[in-house]
């Protein structure tokens, strides 16, 4: 499921970055740091064939979800904007 997930974001023109963590103290914790172009590509990510057939097995493996939206202020690796 995990590379599965970073696949299919590869293959999506407006996912800027998608890159699943793993805490260093805690082997089962991991969370997805998320970057789109805009609010469109957020959109065709997350009503995508690939997430409406995740959402059932992540939603068995999820115990706790916090989504925060945020956007870039100063970065090293993406150009100004």
């Amino acid at each position: 499921m995990r590379g599965a997930r970073v696949e299919q974001a590869r293959k999506e023109a407006g996912t800027l970055l998608y890159v699943l963590n793993r805490s260093t103290d805690d082997q089962h914790l991991f969370w997805v740091t998320e970057l789109y172009s805009d609010e469109k590509a957020f959109a065709a990510h997350r009503d995508s064939a690939a997430m409406a057939s995740a959402s059932p097995v992540l939603s068995e493996l999820i115990a706790e979800a916090e989504v925060l939206v945020g956007e870039p202020v100063r970065s090293k690796g993406m150009p100004e904007g």
